[in-house]
């Protein structure tokens, strides 16, 4: 088989190893309960999902080679995609009237605020989320809606070479929207996600054009080699800027822990010797692996399954408004929550799924997980199917996140895209939309 087919894999095992190098060795010491068992588990996980990667990659695929992924979609059907996506960011904005969002003025000092008052800015989004009142009506028809916010970011880096000049305008505005919002309420997660939703598209298209044409085809991309870089670069400045005002000093970083179990390691030495840059290294490896910490923690607690409910905190929130019934008291996350705060710390991928399946099953869920971004992966790079290329963006958030917290079940947004792309792409395995699909060349 060719090594093209297991680039998700080789990827996916760097990464995880390299956060896990980052927990043990990183300019932060995290006291491990149980350390043979977290590292036996650990282990256990990423050997579960190398497996379940290689049967997912081996097993017969009953599938027709499609067309070209760029033969799919018809220029009518990105416009629809667009326009959703539009519409559903405009619905998210909820701290926005629809006047303010389609003036350019005020958009423009709305992220100048989020810009030079970041701190402020997210003081007062706390505020008017404490005073707000949800809405369940609103946010069902948002969930029908929302998955075009994410999957608009593939197609539009798909098919960027036959787009016109104003649908281009458009789509960079529809995709900027949730940057936008998020930037004036001094919020991180949506800058870090446009970088990860465009990058991840756009290394996808590369491959699948070198393997399908013999050339990665960067003239027709030239934009998004610029785009890409410059908005990684813009989200870890802003990243500092906004920790700069939140969290103020990294001494803080050790005060989260009550139980003393966090210390800076030379923070002085090192600051001394490369300043604001390792300022924001500290602050960043925090954010990525102190989920690791909150997973070794809750090795100490019994467990008490919440029945395929409690990795997703989107999830426990619909069913106790269904039946009353608060899932969440039984989590992990709440039986450490006086050591490792519930909600105001992360938890990672990993203590979220224990929740449903204890640790020993999470085991399981590695496997499944491994096996099915193989499937997705070698029917999009072998078979051209386009619902696999559109999941991918949300695949690498999801293991981007896997050290921090279970990005994509526990937020409305991914969970939608989710949810209406998996059952796409199992309608698609069946036959149920690969016989009405009609191809459109050009």
């Amino acid at each position: 088989m060719r090594l093209s087919n297991f680039l998700p894999l080789i990827a996916i095992q760097c990464y995880l190893i390299l956060t896990l190098v980052i927990f043990s060795n990183g300019p932060i010491s995290y006291h491990v309960e149980y350390p043979l068992l977290f590292w036996g588990f650990m282990a256990s996980y990423q050997f579960a999902l190398i497996l379940g990667y290689l049967i997912g990659a081996r097993v017969n695929f009953n599938m027709v080679e499609y067309p070209a992924l760029q033969d799919q979609m018809s220029l009518f059907s990105v416009k629809v995609i667009v326009c959703l996506a539009v519409v559903a960011s405009i619905m998210s904005m909820k701290q926005f009237s629809l006047y303010d969002i389609f003036n350019p003025y005020f958009l423009y000092n709305a992220v100048l605020d989020g810009l030079t008052n970041p701190g402020e800015q997210y003081t007062n989004k706390m505020l008017g989320v404490g005073e707000s009142v949800s809405n369940k009506a609103f946010n069902f028809l948002l969930f029908l809606f929302a998955f075009t916010k994410i999957v608009c970011i593939p197609v539009i880096v798909l098919n960027w070479s036959r787009m016109s000049g104003l649908l281009r305008i458009v789509s960079l505005f529809a995709t900027l929207l949730p940057v936008i919002s998020a930037i004036s309420n001094g919020t991180n997660k949506s800058v870090f996600d446009f970088f990860i939703y465009y990058f991840a598209s756009l290394a996808s298209v590369f491959v699948y054009n070198k393997v399908r044409f013999g050339t990665f085809r960067l003239a027709d991309y030239k934009f998004f080699t610029l785009l890409i870089p410059l908005s990684l670069i813009g989200a870890l400045a802003f990243f500092g800027a906004t920790i700069g005002q939140r969290g103020g000093s990294v001494a803080y970083l050790i005060d989260i822990s009550p139980l003393g179990h966090i210390s800076l390691v030379d923070y002085s030495k090192n600051f001394d010797e490369y300043g604001f840059i390792w300022y924001v290294y500290t602050w960043f490896s925090n954010y990525l692996v102190q989920g690791y910490y909150g997973f070794s923690l809750s090795l100490s607690y019994d467990f008490n399954s919440t029945f395929g409910l409690g990795n997703s905190v989107f999830l426990m929130r619909q069913f106790e408004f269904l039946t009353g019934v608060d899932l969440s008291i039984l989590t992990y996350q709440h039986k450490i929550g006086e050591y490792w705060g519930e909600f105001a710390q992360w938890h990672s991928f990993y203590a979220h799924f224990a929740n449903d399946f204890h640790f020993g099953g999470v085991t399981l869920v590695s496997l499944l997980l491994g096996y099915f971004i193989a499937r997705v992966w070698i029917r999009f790079i072998v078979y051209s199917d386009l619902i696999s290329y559109l999941f991918l963006p949300l695949i690498m958030l999801l293991v981007i996140f896997i050290p921090a917290n279970n990005q994509v079940f526990s937020l409305l947004d991914t969970f939608s895209t989710f949810v209406v792309l998996f059952l796409a792409w199992c309608f698609k395995d069946k036959g149920f939309i690969s016989k009405r699909i009609k191809y459109v060349h050009g």
